[in-house]
């Protein structure tokens, strides 16, 4: 990607969502789906290790967000039965304009408990402000997820103060799950969860191999590649 380019790349116009599947163990039926951020571009699809970390470089972060925002909400009311997870960052609760866009959407659907908030760490954390939106986000009705937990929370006593409802194991735990000490991390992960009634989702589970093993320790969520790839159309058969 060319920095002539990038400016034309990172277009709101450019902004597509795709949709993962996310299964429930227990029921064997799909639960929801994580909306994915995409860049399309003279018949290319950008993946956000493409153009993430560029469209925070170069002011484009805020407003491919707040795009994807309302897409995602436009499918919610579209479909009436869909269930959704979206990524929030950081850098987005600092952000008025996406706070106030986001919190306006989530006002213009009905039974907001479908739509999840997934928090990610990757930008410097402030937080007692991710703890105040969150908290905001669950007088509305929304469900919190904590994303990518595992590896790099090194503040998670922090964010115990949230009454989050998932918790997304990191992919790269998942992926060695049969290793002893990825189990145990896994295991350590399980018994705080069930004392907290807080449900798990395993992320990257690639194999069926590693989805049998998920399955047999208990968690209740899986999410990867041999559940479904991401996808830009929706087939919505989400249970109740």
């Amino acid at each position: 990607m060319s920095k002539i380019m990038i400016p034309k790349i990172l277009s709101c116009d450019n902004v597509a969502i795709y949709y993962q599947p996310i299964l429930c163990n227990k029921t064997k039926q799909l639960f929801k789906y994580e909306a994915l951020m995409r860049l399309k571009y003279n018949g290319k699809i950008f993946l956000p290790d493409e153009f993430m970390q560029r469209s925070k470089d170069f002011g484009a972060y805020s407003k491919l967000s707040e795009k994807m925002v309302k897409k995602v909400f436009e499918d919610l009311r579209r479909f009436s039965l869909l269930q959704v997870s979206i990524n929030v960052s950081m850098l987005n609760i600092i952000n008025f304009s996406f706070c106030k866009l986001l919190f306006n959407q989530i006002r213009s659907i009905k039974n907001p408990t479908r739509v999840t908030v997934e928090f990610i760490e990757t930008d410097k954390m402030d937080f007692e402000k991710a703890l105040c939106f969150l908290s905001e986000m669950k007088k509305l009705g929304v469900k919190i997820s904590i994303d990518d937990f595992g590896t790099g929370y090194s503040n998670f006593d922090s964010l115990m103060q949230a009454d989050f409802d998932y918790l997304k194991i990191d992919g790269g735990i998942i992926k060695n799950i049969s290793l002893p000490k990825s189990e145990t991390i896994v295991n350590s992960i399980l018994h705080y969860c069930r004392e907290h009634d807080v449900k798990i989702v395993a992320e990257h589970v690639e194999t069926e191999e590693i989805q049998k093993k998920v399955c047999s320790m208990g968690i209740d969520y899986s999410q990867g590649f041999y559940i479904g790839k991401p996808a830009a159309s929706l087939i919505c058969k989400i249970s109740r």
